[in-house]
Order: structure tokens, then C-alpha cells, then sequence
């Protein structure tokens, strides 16, 4: 099943990961429903080498969406931001 991507534009989230690498998983799990109501979809992640932060790549209808999902699945956003989608520059 392919989820409909009309409306949706990338964004770029940095958080502070949790101290241990393992929960990163039961974190992503835990945020699926509230991201799916949204239609707020995580695109790609990026993490550190140090573990300590990550980059996020998602597809949603604004930054907004994306703060209020990650608020409500207790994600610790530092920034949210739009971005083009690689594919589109120069």
C-alpha cells in the first residue's frame, strides 16, 4: 500500500538522542500512530557518531505537524525546519 505524499513536504528535525542507543527503536515505534494521524512520515535518520544526536528526514504537511507529533511521543526536538528535497537543487 503507497501512502499518499500530495501536500507533503520535507523537514528536517534535530533532536538529542536517549542515553541508551537501544531505545532508539522503541522510540521510533512508539511514535508511529501519533506520526500516522498526522500524516507525519520519517523519511531517513542520521545519528552522530558519538550517539548523542540525530538528524531526521520527514514528509509532512508543515514543521508544525512535525513538533506537535513529536511533542505528544515525548521526542526531544531541538529544531524543526523545511528543506528541498535533495533531487530538486542544482
Amino acid at each position: 500500500m503507497t501512502e499518499q505524499n500530495d501536500n507533503l513536504n520535507y523537514m528536517v528535525g534535530e533532536i538529542e538522542l536517549p542515553t541508551a542507543s537501544s531505545t532508539l527503536a522503541q522510540l521510533e515505534e512508539s511514535c508511529r500512530p501519533c506520526f500516522r494521524a498526522h500524516r507525519v512520515q520519517l523519511v531517513q535518520l542520521f545519528v552522530s557518531c558519538d550517539l548523542r544526536r540525530a538528524v531526521l528526514i520527514f514528509l509532512a504537511p508543515d514543521a508544525e505537524s512535525v513538533r506537535y507529533v513529536c511533542r505528544r511521543a515525548g521526542v526531544p526536538v531541538k529544531r524543526i525546519w523545511a528543506c528541498q528535497h535533495p533531487g530538486h537543487l542544482g
